[in-house]
């Protein structure tokens, strides 16, 4: 069922949602963009090979572009983040976009570690309650991290809400939620992504800000599988959000 005020499945999508906990810390001024991504994690040992993963800051993750083309096995009996910073480095952080939902998950391991909670409960008491969004919820793994790269469940009219809460520059109905500068930041372009996709996937190859897509005509969306999405187009003051079950987001 698609109604607007029943929660629903929006896949990636969701990995917008883990951008905007991290906005939260860089407000608080816990994190820093350019902070490196080992630093959090310095009970994990990193294999001799992958010294490279060291090079990696928090801009590199939220840009999907480590440096990693390929994606380790995962299960429960894995340490997940062990087997992120320990999956090998093959080009240059920062120099090429590789989109990756486990990316989403290394940074909300991230938040987990500063926070001591899951980006589920912070997005649920500094996020969801203040825009009045009472039944949005989201998967964890087994040691309590959300996944992050899916997994959100919210009514359409949340994205519609949080769509506004961005182009309206952290303001919603006069409280103030993000900061400015972090909306600004998450919605500009960070990264171009015009070699890796083919033409025909003219809405993905428009650029990516922090955990967003940036398409034509100005506009910057939040994208999910089979169709879920929020199209932001700031110039115009306008937001559009969409529960579907489609064959793609183009």
């Amino acid at each position: 069922p698609y109604d607007t005020s029943r929660p629903h499945v929006v896949n990636s999508v969701t990995k917008t949602f883990v951008g905007i906990a991290i906005g939260l810390l860089y407000d608080k001024g816990l994190i820093h963009l350019d902070d490196k991504v080992v630093d959090f994690f310095t009970d994990i040992k990193i294999h001799p090979r992958n010294e490279a993963i060291k090079k990696v800051t928090i801009k590199h993750v939220m840009t999907m572009s480590m440096g990693q083309l390929t994606t380790p096995v995962l299960d429960e009996n894995r340490d997940w983040v062990s087997a992120l910073l320990n999956n090998p480095i093959t080009f240059e952080p920062g120099s090429m976009f590789h989109y990756d939902s486990l990316a989403t998950f290394l940074l909300s391991a991230v938040y987990s570690k500063v926070m001591n909670e899951s980006v589920a409960a912070g997005l649920q008491r500094e996020l969801f309650e203040p825009l009045g969004i009472t039944n949005a919820y989201f998967f964890d793994n087994k040691d309590g991290i959300t996944i992050g790269g899916l997994g959100l469940f919210i009514p359409t009219i949340g994205l519609a809400k949080t769509g506004y809460l961005l182009i309206n520059k952290g303001v919603y109905q006069g409280k103030r939620i993000l900061s400015e500068e972090w909306c600004m930041m998450q919605l500009s372009k960070q990264i171009d992504n015009s070699n890796v996709f083919p033409e025909s996937k003219h809405e993905s190859r428009q650029g990516y800000g922090l955990q967003c897509w940036h398409c034509v005509n100005g506009g910057v969306r939040m994208s999910g599988l089979w169709g879920q999405m929020c199209l932001m187009l700031p110039e115009f003051n306008f937001v559009m959000a969409v529960n579907a079950r489609g064959s793609s987001s183009q």
